[in-house]
């Protein structure tokens, strides 16, 4: 319970930092839907939280404001009782605010450069589609069994000898069982479009009652092939997908060439000891 209140209270202070960072100064009482001891809580602040109620009738919108506007009172609430008790000075939550601010504004920033990124036209749909039948015209289902084994560096070789080529699942389980060593497994059935370009590339070729195993930090992943049968689409059915990944792809190079070119017109200066690679120890960085 304890934990709760100190939630929202933070909540509170948070909600008081980022006010008055996008506040906008009135005097009419326009852009004001209620002041609470004295302090306004703005129009645009409610519109912003029944921004996305769109869907709802006029009859549950109007519920819904009335239960936005209660909620807005309530924090501001819990906002003024965090002033009193002097959290608004506490080192921590000024951290924390400054975090929150400095998210909200970036991640603006973001979804501005993102807004302006164009979809993909049909002919670059249209090559997508023709550069990875795997995923298309020749899409296949795959019946997994995958195994998630916890190893250490005396018992590591050992599994993957055991394993072979993971031609007796069973056999296999039953060992690690035998052997007390931490495993946890299971089915998926999915298809080419669903998954890892890096996964899909060792599983195309792979035959019924064949395994592959990806290794990880103390931990490798064994996924056994139990069946697989083709499941093709067609351009129009795939469509949809492909601008998705595709204007995915082309956000992330934006945001990447948007980042490096924000990097290098900038002036950034580490404190020691901290430095590019973290905190320096010892000297070393």
């Amino acid at each position: 319970m304890f934990h709760s209140i100190k939630l929202l209270v933070l909540i509170a202070v948070l909600g008081a930092a980022l006010t008055a960072c996008g506040e906008k100064k009135t005097t009419g009482q326009v852009d004001v839907v209620v002041k609470v001891n004295g302090e306004a809580i703005s129009v645009a602040e409610l519109e912003d939280k029944m921004r996305q109620r769109d869907h709802l009738s006029e009859a549950q919108n109007i519920s819904v404001s009335a239960s936005a506007i209660k909620s807005k009172v309530d924090m501001e609430l819990l906002r003024q009782a965090a002033v009193r008790e002097k959290l608004d000075t506490d080192k921590t939550i000024h951290a924390r605010l400054a975090e929150s601010n400095r998210f909200i504004l970036a991640t603006a920033y973001m979804e501005k450069q993102m807004a302006a990124v164009a979809k993909p036209g049909e002919a670059e749909v249209k090559a997508y589609f023709q550069q990875h039948p795997e995923r298309f015209a020749d899409r296949k289902q795959y019946d997994l069994q995958e195994l998630l084994i916890q190893t250490r560096p005396d018992n590591e070789a050992q599994i993957k000898e055991k394993l072979g080529g993971g031609k007796n699942y069973k056999a296999f389980v039953l060992w690690l069982k035998e052997k007390k060593i931490p495993n946890n497994g299971q089915q998926l059935v999915t298809s080419a479009d669903q998954i890892p370009e890096e996964i899909l590339q060792k599983l195309k070729n792979l035959k019924a009652g064949e395994s592959i195993v990806i290794d990880g930090k103390d931990q490798i992943n064994v996924i056994f092939l139990n069946a697989v049968k083709l499941q093709p689409v067609t351009l129009e059915q795939a469509s949809p997908m492909i601008v998705k990944t595709l204007e995915d792809k082309r956000k992330r190079d934006v945001m990447n060439d948007m980042i490096r070119q924000l990097r290098e017109k900038a002036k950034i200066e580490y404190v020691p000891p901290y430095t590019a690679n973290g905190m320096a120890v010892s000297g070393k960085e």
